[in-house]
């Protein structure tokens, strides 16, 4: 029996490594990615403005093209605005907050997409809770039409991970997602959730619709995700 135990523990520990190594080499694949990226804007000097900040997702990578990103389609559906984008790779809630107290300038409308590195990072729930609070707040201040949170996907869902760290993320990603809504919901801010359960999750985790990553949407990903945003514009 102890010998049987052993070999088993032996074997997830194998399994843990194997998966973390993995992980590992995802996520330099995603940086090296984020590096070749070009996030998309049009500052035409139209006096009607649109600011998208974000993480990854808002500054595109994966896109093949820029167009295809939700800062390109969302531009597309507004040919009339000037859109600036102030996404940066890697960006988590609490330089969020920096970099929206440090913004400027008067915005028809916001667009903001965040959470997927305070998923990665196990940032607490409280202080996530605490930095979206003062992001939703300001982003309001910049607004003078509506503010619209993207929140997080399942994370757990992508193809970069697997048993037994995607359930994990799955769980964050969720209370990452509820936290969006409630916050949303207290500041009167349009809610975007990503997130869906891995059977219903938009990307259905098909690997023809992430980049090579594995982590980020391609062209046909981000049109999958862009027509989540679309809806809740028109709502």
């Amino acid at each position: 029996m102890l010998v049987l135990l052993a070999l088993g523990l032996g074997i997830l520990g194998l399994l843990v490594i194997y998966e973390v190594v993995r992980v590992v080499l995802h996520i330099e694949l995603a940086k090296r990615l984020g590096r070749q990226a070009t996030s998309f804007q049009y500052d035409s000097g139209a006096p009607e403005r649109i600011l998208i900040i974000g993480d990854s997702i808002g500054y595109g990578v994966g896109a093949g093209n820029p167009h295809y990103s939700l800062a390109g389609r969302l531009s597309r559906d507004f040919p009339g605005c000037a859109l600036i984008n102030l996404s940066e790779n890697g960006m988590n809630l609490k330089r969020l907050r920096l970099k929206l107290e440090a913004t400027t300038g008067v915005y028809d409308r916001v667009f903001i997409s965040i959470g997927g590195m305070d998923v990665l990072c196990f940032t607490p729930i409280p202080r996530v809770r605490r930095d979206l609070d003062g992001v939703l707040s300001r982003a309001r201040a910049l607004a003078r039409g509506s503010v619209y949170l993207v929140s997080v996907n399942n994370t757990g869902a992508v193809p970069a991970f697997r048993f037994p760290v995607a359930p994990v993320l799955s769980w964050r990603s969720s209370q990452v997602t509820r936290a969006a809504r409630e916050t949303c919901a207290a500041q009167g801010v349009t809610h975007v959730p990503l997130w869906r359960e891995k059977r219903e999750d938009l990307l259905r985790h098909d690997p023809t619709l992430f980049a090579p990553d594995g982590l980020h949407p391609n062209d046909a990903g981000y049109g999958l995700w862009y027509d989540a945003v679309k809806r809740s514009i028109y709502a």
